[in-house]
């Protein structure tokens, strides 16, 4: 069993909107003692000395998923964008708001890779390599813009896609499925 410490969000306690079960999990975090940490767009969670978290948001976006977290993975001098589930309004947001400050080795397709990359947000970010957290079939117009620019990606539905770094440098590799037999 892992021992949780802390659970990060970034949305109201008491949020309501559909697929949102945030207010079960806060019941069930103080049932077992635990606290759920609210963190705003800007707020930086440290891990040691060379790792760094930071959380943007687009707050005022009144659509759930436009209004997701993204993760600025920082060690060293390598970095990483988990883009949660953010479509075109917030990649707009966040070429006028952030600017270079996403640049990212790799990034997590946003949205699962459902919806196609705005090509100021591509500019800016500038991805060496993508990864999508979905099937391949209905990321076609995300894999054509990726492939245009020749940015490698890999599927997660296709194996574990393991990425390490030392700080300088990453290292990416794909631990293929092996079927089950019974």
């Amino acid at each position: 069993m892992i021992e949780v410490g802390n659970v990060y969000t970034t949305f109201p306690e008491d949020i309501k909107e559909p697929a949102v079960i945030q207010i079960r999990a806060v019941k069930h975090l103080a049932e077992r003692g635990k606290k759920m940490i609210a963190l705003q767009s800007g707020d930086f969670v440290d891990f040691d000395k060379d790792i760094s978290l930071r959380v943007i948001q687009d707050a005022s976006n009144k659509n759930v998923n436009e209004r997701s977290a993204l993760l600025h993975v920082v060690y060293g001098k390598s970095t990483l964008l988990l883009t949660a589930d953010i479509g075109n309004d917030t990649q707009k947001y966040l070429v006028t708001s952030e600017g270079e400050a996403i640049r990212s080795d790799i990034m997590k397709s946003p949205h699962h890779g459902i919806e196609n990359l705005r090509k100021d947000f591509l500019d800016i970010v500038q991805p060496g390599f993508v990864f999508f957290t979905h099937t391949k079939s209905n990321t076609k117009a995300m894999q054509a813009t990726l492939e245009k620019r020749g940015i490698p990606m890999l599927f997660a539905t296709r194996g574990v896609i393991h990425m390490v770094s030392d700080g300088e440098r990453w290292y990416v590799e794909q631990l293929n499925r092996t079927k089950e037999t019974k």
